[in-house]
């Protein structure tokens, strides 16, 4: 649970962010497509939890 935490965090902001919009979804979904580092920060998940991880023991 902790490797996605930023995940669940990311969206519950983008929920609160876009609650009283009317097209949400589709504002989200160009919101997500705004950030154009987004895939990096995803491939990089795993390897930061294992850091983390590996730290922590």
């Amino acid at each position: 649970s902790t490797k996605y935490l930023q995940n669940y965090l990311n969206w519950f902001y983008m929920r609160e962010k876009f609650k009283h919009e009317r097209m949400r979804t589709e504002k989200m979904a160009l919101a997500s497509m705004d950030n154009t580092h987004a895939i990096k920060q995803y491939c990089c998940n795993n390897f930061a939890y294992e850091v983390r991880m590996a730290t922590q023991m």
